[in-house]
């Protein structure tokens, strides 16, 4: 006989089969599905959240705005900045490095952007 644990995991399994099965028939369906499990936690990693969001999104002007508001997770401003800079560059087949940069920082919250702009400005 199956464990309580089992026959849960087994009934959730079906239902989220039921509801993609259901969403993939909708005229714009899901790109991704993603489990949020204890979301309503205080200290809940929203990290999955937004990567599975960001990547949803097929406007990059879009996903720097989704990015750049999470002012609290500044690895994964930087993680999609040089995603997102380096895949347009390496289309480009031509690398410079201001370039590149300037890509990069485009992607980062204001208060970053004008820190090192401040910085650089100092340092020049």
């Amino acid at each position: 006989m199956s464990s309580a644990g089992e026959m849960a995991a087994q009934m959730l399994r079906r239902l989220r089969e039921k509801i993609e099965s259901q969403l993939s028939g909708c005229k714009h369906p899901p790109k991704a599905y993603l489990e949020m499990a204890c979301m309503d936690q205080e200290g809940a990693d929203c990290g999955p959240l937004l990567r599975c969001t960001t990547e949803a999104l097929d406007d990059m002007e879009l996903q720097k705005l989704v990015i750049s508001t999470q002012q609290v997770n500044i690895s994964l401003n930087i993680e999609y900045a040089v995603k997102g800079a380096l895949a347009f560059y390496m289309v480009q087949e031509q690398f410079q490095k201001e370039i590149v940069e300037v890509g990069i920082l485009a992607w980062m919250p204001f208060k970053v952007w004008e820190a090192l702009q401040e910085y650089d400005n100092a340092v020049h």
